[in-house]
């Protein structure tokens, strides 16, 4: 099992724990003081940096995939206007296939 793998199950484990538990007002407040620590610690901001960037890069990943899918049938080249980059298609109705 890895690391990430790992560290999911924990982190999963423990919000299930803090959205489940039923140990009382004084627990809750425990949990909350020990949430706030945690949600201010650089340890937690780096983290949450690292997950924003592997989450930007997965999303251009499979956006390239996508566009390369689409973009290789003729209702994907109509779509991605004359450069053929869906990301330089102007909004709005796809534009007219040039002309040969």
């Amino acid at each position: 099992m890895s690391i990430k793998t790992r560290m999911g199950l924990v982190t999963g484990f423990a919000l299930g724990y803090y959205l489940g538990t039923r140990a009382g007002h004084q627990r809750h407040e425990q949990l909350n003081q020990l949430l706030a620590k945690v949600r201010s610690s650089p340890a937690a901001d780096m983290a949450a940096e690292k997950a924003r960037a592997v989450a930007g890069l997965s999303f251009e990943r499979v956006r390239g995939l996508i566009e390369n899918r689409v973009g290789e049938t003729p209702v994907g080249r109509l779509l991605a206007g004359p450069s053929g980059r869906w990301s330089d298609a102007p909004p709005g109705p796809p534009a007219p296939p040039p002309t040969e």
